[in-house]
């Protein structure tokens, strides 16, 4: 359940980003007649969302103790 929601707000902040992305480097090009500071600072963000994906740290997954199971008791005589 909670990784379906992850990954739906992964994809949902891709999608936001990527529209944003689009206006600001055309932006960026209406403004100084180039693409270059698109590419720079589009490189920047890369770099960093890079680090910030290697500085995630996996905690290992324990598996839940097994309580042990109850066992019949035999009844008197048997």
């Amino acid at each position: 359940r909670s990784v379906g929601m992850l990954f739906g707000w992964i994809f949902f902040s891709h999608q936001i980003g990527a529209g944003l992305a689009s206006y600001v480097g055309g932006l960026a090009y209406d403004l100084t007649g180039s693409y270059d500071w698109a590419f720079i600072s589009a490189g920047i963000l890369g770099v960093l969302a890079a680090g910030m994906v290697l500085a995630i740290r996996e905690r290992p997954v324990r598996p839940a103790p097994v309580s042990p199971v109850a066992q019949p008791v035999p009844a008197m005589g048997d």
